[in-house]
C-alpha cells in the first residue's frame, strides 16, 4: 500500500489557480458566442468566399469544442481538488480531535492515579 503526503497549501494554490482558470475559459466562451458565433466574416458572394464562410464555421466548431473540453476538465478538476481538500482537512481536523480528546482522557486518567483534585 503506498502513502502519499499531501502538501495542503500547495494544492490550495493550484485549487486558485483552476478556479482563475475558469473564469478566464467563462470570458473566452462568452466573448466568442458574443462576437464570433454565427457572424463568419464578410468576405463577398463569389464562390472561394462562400466556401471560405463553411471553414470558418468548421473552424469555430472546433474551437468551441475545444475550449468547452478545456472547461470540463478546469470544472472536474476545481471539483476533485475541492474535495481532497475538504477530505484532509476534515481528517486533519478528527486527528486534532482524537488528540485533543486522549489528552483529556489522560488527564482524568493522571487525576485518578495522583488522587483527583488539584
Amino acid at each position: 500500500m503506498s502513502h502519499t503526503d499531501v502538501d495542503v497549501s500547495s494544492l490550495e494554490g493550484f485549487h486558485a489557480n483552476l478556479s482563475n482558470r475558469r473564469i478566464q475559459i467563462e470570458t473566452v466562451i462568452n466573448k466568442m458566442n458574443e462576437l464570433l458565433k454565427d457572424k463568419p466574416p464578410a468576405l463577398g458572394a463569389f464562390q472561394h468566399a462562400e466556401e471560405n464562410k463553411e471553414l470558418y464555421s468548421g473552424h469555430y466548431a472546433a474551437f468551441a469544442d475545444r475550449i468547452n473540453r478545456l472547461m470540463e476538465a478546469v470544472v472536474a478538476a476545481e471539483a476533485a481538488t475541492g474535495t481532497i481538500l475538504q477530505n484532509y482537512k476534515t481528517a486533519e481536523q478528527l486527528s486534532t480531535l482524537s488528540a485533543d480528546s486522549i489528552a483529556s482522557r489522560m488527564d482524568e486518567v493522571d487525576t485518578s492515579l495522583t488522587g483527583g483534585g488539584a
